[in-house]
């Protein structure tokens, strides 16, 4: 901590390129948020003489928070994001840092840093937190703010500590609390601090910035401003957090049954025993924010869904896309961003080359098995052709009962990823069967490569990246950090655990129907359901199980790629779902018995087969890998297992930098590490 402290926060008399130092170069959003300051060395009390040089802080502070799109600022660090690391994607991209360490299995104490998830000494982490606290400490010295203006800077000061910390919580647990920027003089040996002491430091930021703060931007702001925090994001981002906190993660006592250590016994990674009123505490939390919002049922008050404005499938993903893609939209929350316009999809620095030209980010079948049909309805194994032969599937062709099990499906599934014959990629409609323009390979099996190439899995990623045809040219591309649709789920996720099964089933089906989905219960009387997500329900189980599982379904389906996925099966631990093998998809097109090729968009065989193992993954050492090719049934190894699963725990949290732990301040090692 010592290191961090006086490289990070020492504020001295002389504040050397203050405004220098930063990416505030590459910001410039609206008219007059983030726009770069003069530079040069200046003092502490020159820059707090005037509210114009003394927001220039603060400007800087928000340049340093989180955002999850590849870019400049992220290039170095875990280059295709934690979604690589769940069950929704795979990295196909072999030099990648950061996936390469995880699915190799060789991350450790020693590599915490930019290769990591958690990136522990992240310098922009702690330089926010440095700017923020500098802000609040001199901000009294300012002579010419306008009424009003102070309280609320230093609300959106504290609400950048608090995200911050907040995601940091995510990854490490209980974490050193900086309550301040430190001078050279001051005992900087901070010590470890607990869960319950971590999530209270948080969640207070986020209670006294809401105090502080408008509840939302103005008309008259929204131009110039938008992407400050307002009071609503303040109160969603603790509900966040005390979501994360009332988990079975860190609210029971037998998480690290086994590998317990000292950050155990000090409560640094569990509260030690199991709580059901943390649950209550975040139904209270959803139930002050939607009293603040204006009203207690869904889709009333100030932030709500937006709708679609038809109901054909366009108009129901263009819906859904203007609930993530538009940082101005009526249910976001938080907005973060890094650049005012969108780089050229060429930049190999930006997550389209990364993600969709370079493979960095392959939607997998394992996850687009969990999108229902169009209405409603679940998408179940009797609906896969690829668990039948590929003898039966043409049986099936032939005599016109095969069903494509593309066709007619959740509209979130075609915004989430490409699919062949449904969506469009630079122009053209997407072609991911075998000799397609966007899957190489021959269509006569003489070629199948299942580890590389642009639809390594079947599928390429759509979300964010859209057609690849530069739809985002000229766009600020921002991060939705948090929606409102993550605080209905969540809302519904804690209503479940209390015992209010009937109360959270109406906040799920307001998320449904914005894409045309009917409610849970009126599309699956019968609960029947695919296991797309595999709680642990050892130290507490809710009343309502498949609604619990059918809310993690619905978070994974409308939050995708958006961090959600990896963090719920994180604090749900989701051992099984991290060990499972993900599947991607071989698509041949149908040929008839007399080897004439049906080219009609909609008519496949389809193989499924097991994607590269992952170190943590299940396996058997030495097991071959094996693929059917088409037309026939001719099988053929793809790869070997290298060994059996290596999973433990200990994947559930990062671990602490060795050279970190190294420096005696009181810092404790999580469990396994």
């Amino acid at each position: 901590m010592k290191t961090i402290i006086y490289r990070l926060l020492f504020v001295g008399a002389i504040v050397a390129g203050l405004f220098a130092t930063s990416c505030v170069d590459e910001f410039e959003v609206g008219d007059d948020f983030l726009v770069k300051k003069p530079s040069g060395d200046i003092s502490i009390d020159t820059v707090f003489s005037d509210a114009v040089s003394a927001k220039g802080v603060l400007w800087n502070a928000y340049a340093t928070l989180y955002y999850g799109l590849t870019d400049r600022t992220t290039y170095f660090h875990n280059l295709e994001g934690l979604n690589s690391l769940g069950d929704d994607y795979e990295s196909f991209l072999n030099q990648a840092r950061g996936t390469s360490v995880y699915y190799s299995g060789q991350m450790n104490p020693s590599r915490e840093y930019n290769d990591s998830k958690g990136y522990y000494t992240k310098p922009e982490r702690w330089k926010g937190i440095r700017y923020a606290y500098t802000f609040i400490e001199n901000v009294d010295k300012v002579p010419n703010f306008e009424e009003g203006e102070k309280e609320r800077l230093v609300g959106e000061a504290k609400m950048i500590i608090a995200s911050h910390y907040a995601n940091m919580f995510r990854h490490f647990g209980g974490l050193p609390l900086l309550k301040k920027a430190y001078q050279p003089a001051d005992d900087t040996n901070v010590k470890r601090a607990t869960v319950e002491e971590t999530v209270k430091f948080i969640t207070n930021l986020c209670d006294e910035a809401a105090n502080a703060l408008p509840w939302q931007l103005s008309n008259d702001e929204i131009g110039a401003w938008a992407g400050r925090f307002t009071a609503a994001g303040a109160k969603g981002l603790k509900v966040r957090v005390l979501l994360f906190a009332a988990s079975p993660l860190f609210n029971s006592s037998n998480t690290w049954s086994g590998s317990g250590n000292e950050s155990v016994s000090n409560l640094q990674t569990t509260y030690g025993s199991y709580d059901a009123s943390r649950w209550q505490d975040v139904v209270k939390a959803c139930e002050d924010f939607f009293t603040l919002n204006g009203g207690l049922a869904p889709n009333t008050g100030t932030y709500y869904l937006n709708q679609p404005t038809g109901t054909d499938l366009q108009a129901y993903r263009e819906g859904y896309r203007e609930g993530y893609y538009n940082r101005s939209n009526p249910g976001m929350l938080i907005s973060v961003r890094r650049e005012d316009k969108s780089p050229s999809k060429w930049d190999y620095y930006y997550f389209p080359t990364i993600w969709v030209r370079w493979n960095g980010m392959l939607p997998t079948l394992t996850g687009l098995n969990a999108y229902p049909k169009a209405d409603g309805t679940p998408f179940l194994e009797a609906d896969m052709p690829w668990k039948k032969s590929n003898a039966e599937q043409q049986t099936a062709l032939n005599n016109g009962t095969y069903v494509d099990p593309f066709a007619d499906r959740d509209p979130r599934l075609y915004e989430v990823s490409n699919i062949t014959g449904k969506t469009y990629h630079n122009g053209r409609l997407f072609e991911g069967y075998m000799g397609g323009s966007h899957r190489g390979d021959k269509e006569d099996g003489s070629q199948v490569k299942t580890d590389k190439g642009l639809a390594a899995s079947g599928f390429t990623n759509y979300k964010f990246t859209l057609d690849f045809a530069g739809e985002y040219d000229g766009r600020t591309i921002h991060w939705p950090e948090l929606r409102i649709a993550e605080i209905y789920l969540s809302y519904a996720e804690a209503l479940t655990m209390v015992g209010r099964s009937s109360d959270a089933y109406k906040w799920v089906d307001a998320v449904r129907a914005r894409v045309g989905l009917k409610g849970l219960l009126e599309a699956n009387p019968t609960r029947s359901a695919i296991d797309v997500t595999h709680p642990d329900f050892s130290e507490a189980a809710p009343a309502d199980e498949f609604l619990l599982k059918e809310i993690l379904r619905e978070r994974k389906c409308e939050l995708a790629l958006e961090d959600v996925r990896f963090y719920d099966l994180i604090r749900w631990r989701c051992a099984e779902d991290f060990k499972k093998r993900l599947s991607g998809l071989l698509i041949w097109r149908y040929k008839k018995d007399d080897g004439t090729i049906v080219d009609d968009d909609a008519s496949f065989v389809f193989n499924e087969f097991q994607i590269r193992k992952r170190f943590i993954q299940d396996g058997e050492s030495g097991k071959e890998q094996i693929i059917r090719i088409y037309p026939g049934d001719k099988e053929t190894a793809i790869n070997k297992d290298a060994h059996g699963s290596m999973w433990e725990p200990k994947w559930y949290l990062s671990a602490f930098p060795t050279a970190e732990l190294n420096k005696s301040y009181g810092l404790t090692q999580n469990p396994g590490w």
